[in-house]
């Protein structure tokens, strides 16, 4: 159950990322300031996509990335942010703020990699949701590279953040009900 709402936290992810993405700029100012771009950040990329506002960028940090958890976390709390303790579209999942880092496989790309994984949600008072995914990322069966860190920072409006949260519940009240056989 965990498992299949971890999948359904990172397909929504994908999509939001991903998904039907326009030209957008790479001005910093045209996206919220609760995107945080930390100083020694690389290979910055700005997007606007499903009226979310999203910056993707790599790091180099030593995993498991302590102090570039510990500023982000920081700067995000000082901006008014709330730390969720629960997923925000999979309630009863912990966040990494919560449980840490995860490790799962990824074999939807070739080569297939192992993917160390910390992703965190925060919630402010207007009900804007922002959400944070670090992970390190190397090919099974290689030297593991745990020091090459890629950020993946969301900016979800409140109206966005509730329609999908909506969507994510009745996605996975759908899945239980065809495991139990169910119509």
């Amino acid at each position: 159950m965990k498992n299949k709402s971890y999948l359904i936290f990172l397909l929504l992810s994908v999509v939001i990322f991903f998904g039907c993405q326009t030209k957008s700029s790479q001005n910093p100012k045209d996206y919220s300031d609760s995107l945080v771009l930390l100083p020694t950040a690389a290979n910055i990329y700005y997007g606007k996509v499903n009226n979310t506002d999203q910056v993707w960028y790599t790091l180099k940090a030593d995993y498991p990335a302590t102090a570039v958890i510990n500023e982000l976390q920081k700067k995000i709390d000082d901006k008014g942010w709330s730390t969720l303790k629960e997923d925000y579209l999979n309630p009863g999942l912990p966040t990494s703020a919560v449980r840490g880092w995860t490790k799962f496989e990824d074999v939807s790309k070739q080569p297939n990699t192992v993917v160390h994984s910390w992703n965190s949600d925060w919630q402010n008072k207007n009900g804007d949701v922002l959400r944070y995914h670090l992970n390190y990322r190397y090919p099974i069966n290689s030297q593991p590279d745990m020091t090459s860190l890629t950020v993946v920072a969301i900016y979800v409006p409140s109206e966005i953040a509730k329609a999908i949260r909506q969507a994510s519940l009745d996605m996975l009240k759908k899945s239980n009900k065809q495991n139990n056989g169910e119509k």
